[in-house]
């Protein structure tokens, strides 16, 4: 060996050496590095109209009307319990995504330690480096959702249940019990990785692992989260759920290419899932170590990682295919962030532990790879597929603030407002404290409505309301809201109104979309529209309604 690379390897080995003397500085620094990414988008943005049905949950006063609103969305309680107790302090919606900014800087924590177990320092130092850089982890850390909280409560609970199997320590067992405990009534995403752990734990179990009072110990850690799990589905996820309108919306609506039904299109799910953890540069490149990771994993014997990590992913694929829970390049798949850094940590550190003549060109590749990661996308496959990141934070501040000086020099001239159900929960926070008085009703009338000043405020109960009517589908037009609150309210003259302001938020504003269309296609003279506003995640115009409704007979 020449002298220049005994030096190197002595250079590598007294900073390997350095890492392990100070890896809580480490580790507190990746946090720090985590906060900073993370702070500045709790309030950078107004809410998004999913932010809004959180909101107006956790601000709702009515405990019969709350329970109802509850259990008409998607995720168990524990999420909606916690806002609630926010709310009680303050119903400002940026202090109701603090839990998600603190859930995420504890997640960096807790996937530095995991990989620092599992493959050593610089193993969970690169692990939490990229769940601090994460843009998908980034993104639910600003916002009201329960991604942020739920990437701790698997990163913590992954962490606790490693240290038990390797030291069978009974506190870490019941830590590890009281998140997954957590973790079922937070989001249902942790019932695919809690049968993703089955494969361990029976494998472990026929090996003869534990010995009769561990075993008694391992199913009484499990009874609390069981009993949890199928309470919820049977009160729920059957009831409520399976079957039901959110269902068939996932189903038949944009999350349907997160349902594969082929090989390619299960390979496409699983090259999003990289994209939305680590973005258009680095999903290549993060596949590759994951795969290598993999590989190091069962080289080094690490079975019980890796049964964690495959169990939990072909759940999740099954799962997929069944269309019971998207896999993708969507939010819905952010929770397998943790499970996928658990072989990435080990393709950097596990080398670095066999052989320091090995860890050498090892932390080169690893260096020029972080230099021209975008280069590894055609050799993982992923720049054959055309992702793109749904965004989760629409309007700005002074979009919002327009919009409320524009309310507010109607409020006193007694105009008629019209909005679909995804525009009210965007503005529900201009509107406190008229929409507390708000009630949905299912089925007929199709509308709700109530009074802002002098002004009439009536909203379609569909979510997303369109401006043509659709074969199939005419009671998600504006048409039929309009005649239905014509019938109920015939004492404001809607009909006969030439002068409605008609709102439209939202990721697609398909009701501004068709209005504008069937405007162009009027001849002069007959236009349905008379000027507006177009803003960044809003659409507000001044419809003529008799006009509307005479080209939709």
């Amino acid at each position: 060996m020449s002298e220049a690379t005994q030096t190197r390897l002595g250079a590598l080995r007294s900073a390997l050496a350095g890492l392990d003397r100070y890896h809580y500085l480490l580790a507190l620094g990746l946090v720090a590095l985590g906060f900073a990414l993370r702070v500045g988008g709790l309030s950078g943005y107004w809410l998004n109209p999913d932010e809004g049905i959180y909101y107006r949950i956790a601000t709702e006063t009515d405990g019969s009307h709350l329970q109802a609103l509850i259990f008409s969305n998607a995720h168990p309680p524990f999420f909606y319990l916690l806002l609630l107790g926010m709310a009680g302090i303050s119903e400002n919606f940026v202090w109701l995504r603090v839990p998600s900014l603190i859930g995420g800087c504890l997640a960096i924590l807790a996937v530095y330690l995991v990989g620092r177990r599992l493959a050593g320092t610089a193993g969970g130092a690169i692990a939490a480096l990229m769940m601090a850089l994460s843009p998908g982890a980034i993104q639910q850390s600003e916002i009201i959702r329960p991604y942020g909280v739920l990437l701790a409560i698997l990163a913590w609970g992954s962490w606790f249940l490693l240290r038990y199997l390797a030291d069978r320590r009974l506190k870490d067992l019941w830590a590890y019990a009281l998140l997954l405990f957590l973790g079922i009534g937070w989001h249902y995403s942790v019932f695919i990785i809690a049968a993703g752990l089955v494969p361990l734990f029976l494998g472990m179990i026929i090996a003869r692992r534990f010995s009769a009072r561990e075993f008694l110990h391992l199913v009484l850690a499990h009874l609390a989260a069981t009993l949890l799990a199928v309470s919820l589905f049977w009160t729920h996820i059957q009831a409520k759920l399976m079957g039901q309108g959110i269902q068939e919306t996932a189903q038949d609506g944009w999350l349907s290419i997160f349902f594969p039904d082929t090989a390619g299109e299960m390979l496409r799910c699983f090259q999003g899932l990289f994209f939305v953890s680590f973005g258009e540069d680095y999903a290549g490149a993060s596949l590759l170590l994951f795969l290598l990771g993999l590989i190091f994993a069962g080289i080094s014997r690490a079975y019980a990682s890796l049964s964690i990590v495959l169990g939990c992913l072909v759940v999740a694929m099954i799962m997929a295919s069944l269309e019971q829970y998207p896999l993708g390049h969507s939010r819905h798949s952010i929770y397998l962030l943790p499970v996928i850094l658990i072989p990435i940590a080990q393709a950097v550190g596990l080398p670095l532990r066999r052989s320091l003549k090995i860890a050498l060109p090892w932390v080169l590749l690893l260096g020029l790879i972080s230099l021209v990661p975008r280069s590894l996308n055609s050799l993982s496959g992923v720049d054959r597929v055309k992702f793109s990141r749904v965004g989760e934070q629409l309007s700005k501040w002074d979009t919002m603030d327009k919009v409320r000086q524009i309310l507010e020099a109607e409020q006193d001239k007694g105009r008629v407002i019209i909005m679909d159900d995804k525009t009210l929960h965007v503005m529900i926070p201009i509107f406190r404290p008229e929409w507390r008085r708000l009630r949905r009703r299912p089925g007929p009338p199709l509308y709700s409505h109530f009074r802002w000043g002098d002004c009439w405020v009536i909203y379609s109960q569909v979510w997303s309301m369109r401006g043509a009517i659709n074969p199939g589908e005419e009671n998600k037009s504006l048409w039929a809201m309009v005649n239905a609150a014509d019938r109920r309210l015939p004492q404001i003259g809607l009909k006969e109104n030439e002068d409605v302001l008609l709102f439209s938020a939202g990721w697609s504003r398909p009701l501004a979309a068709d209005l504008k269309r069937l405007d162009r296609e009027q001849p002069p003279g007959q236009k349905l529209l008379d000027g507006g506003y177009s803003l960044n995640g809003m659409s507000i115009l001044n419809l003529n309604m008799p006009r509307y409704l005479d080209l939709m007979k």
